[in-house]
């Protein structure tokens, strides 16, 4: 059923897309079908053992979703009352880049860690869980966190949305601010010595976000 959804979503994404006015809702509109759908697919392919229909990460937080909603809302206020405020159409092509950026980061981290990866932090290490430092994770850390940031800041300025780009972009600092040193806490736990090493080596690359485990460890 999900995937039927997502299907539709990137049909009616490629048939708005065809119409000038909005061609960047139409777009965006693909983006986003295939970016819930390819989540679960990635997760099929390289990391089974957490793949189910939470993969999909649909329902990935009451925040996620008021987010996206607000997007759509600010979209349709400037179009009505501002029909002529999306003229400029280099900043959407600006944000299509950003959006493919994102979308190719990230699922590089996922392809790469394979096994490693889970949509979830884990609070225990399984044996089959191995530290990934090599291809895309040698340039930085978390790369599916900064790919996803890129993605969602992305998908605002392919929609010409000024106050949800800066909103996303807060937004997104915040959360991986404090996702990012709990997760590293628990990293250390299973990996010790090995992880701060890494961390000395490779930074994440999160802007605006303290690596505090680069200088303290």
């Amino acid at each position: 059923m999900r995937s039927s959804l997502l299907g539709h979503v990137v049909g009616l994404g490629l048939f708005i897309a065809t119409a000038r006015p909005y061609w960047m809702l139409g777009v965006y509109l693909i983006f986003l079908g295939w970016f819930h759908w390819s989540e679960y697919l990635f997760a099929s392919l390289y990391c089974a053992h957490s793949c189910s229909k939470r993969s999909f990460i649909l329902n990935h937080s009451p925040a996620y979703i008021v987010a996206t909603l607000v997007s759509w809302l600010e979209f349709a206020v400037i179009q009505h009352m501002w029909p002529g405020f999306r003229h400029y159409s280099a900043i959407s092509v600006l944000g299509l880049i950003m959006c493919t950026v994102g979308e190719t980061l990230r699922k590089l981290a996922i392809s790469t860690a394979a096994e490693s990866f889970n949509h979830v932090v884990e609070e225990s290490k399984r044996k089959e869980h191995r530290l990934v430092t090599h291809g895309i994770y040698g340039f930085c850390r978390h790369p599916s966190y900064l790919g996803w940031w890129i993605f969602a800041v992305g998908t605002q300025v392919l929609l010409q949305n000024p106050v949800c780009a800066i909103a996303y972009f807060f937004g997104a600092r915040a959360f991986f601010a404090d996702r990012v040193e709990y997760e590293e806490e628990l990293l250390i736990e299973f990996f010790g010595d090995r992880y701060r090493e890494y961390c000395r080596r490779v930074p994440h690359r999160l802007p605006f976000v303290k690596d505090a485990s680069s200088e303290s460890h």
